[in-house]
């Protein structure tokens, strides 16, 4: 199972999210919930870095499947764009949930 965490400021904002572990859903390669689960942290991952700009803390270990992402302190108009995409993950993600609640499971924190 994915298990992912999410922590939240003390105004409820996300300042990193990280995921651990498989779906085991199908066999490596073919599993479509791992998949949609790594595309929807990297396109993030991208969308903040290329188009904001932000330095973001990353922690990677394929094999473990473990990825780390830490957002740090942001200007306010910077902060609000941010909020966008890392809201829009965590709504993707609980979507996924929805559909496949055996594979991937989310922790708020």
């Amino acid at each position: 199972m994915i298990q992912i965490k999410v922590d939240r400021d003390q105004k409820g904002k996300i300042i990193a999210f990280s995921g651990n572990g498989h779906a085991f859903y199908d066999q490596p390669g073919r599993d479509i919930v791992c998949s949609a689960v790594s595309t929807l942290f990297h396109h993030t991952i991208l969308a903040l870095g290329k188009y904001l700009n932000i330095n973001l803390l990353i922690k990677k270990d394929q094999e473990q499947g473990i990825l780390t992402i830490k957002i740090g302190d942001l200007a306010p108009e910077l902060r609000e764009k941010a909020d966008l995409l890392l809201e829009t993950l965590y709504l993707s993600l609980v979507e996924i949930k929805k559909q496949y609640q055996e594979h991937l499971e989310i922790v708020n924190s």
